[in-house]
């Protein structure tokens, strides 16, 4: 037989748990905050949706210097970039992959 929760119980239950949602939610807007970032195009692989960028280090992503492959969220992100073209970008990771929302080829 479970034993009765008393009223008080329950209400400091409730609010733990509405606080730690709140921690949750909070702390996942901070971490897919996405920032500009400077970059090179490698190579574009348009029909998969994909480019390899050499780029900086992106803090909020926990990410140093590297070159790494990455999907786009939208193909028309590809129109007209090609290899060896500055870009600046943002990248967000989304459930562990890493997507690029915003890319733009430098002058």
């Amino acid at each position: 037989m479970l034993t009765p929760i008393s009223p008080l119980l329950r209400r400091a239950l409730a609010l733990t748990s509405l606080a730690c949602t709140a921690f949750i939610t909070l702390g996942t807007a901070v971490s897919a905050h996405a920032e500009p970032v400077k970059g090179e195009v490698i190579k574009v692989m348009a029909s998969q949706q994909k480019l390899t960028l050499r780029h900086e280090a992106i803090p909020s992503l926990d990410m140093p210097p590297m070159t790494m492959n990455y999907r786009v969220a939208k193909p028309e992100l590809l129109s007209g970039v090609k290899a060896g073209d500055k870009v600046i970008f943002e990248a967000e990771d989304r459930q562990g992959n890493f997507i690029v929302t915003q890319l733009k080829v430098q002058p």
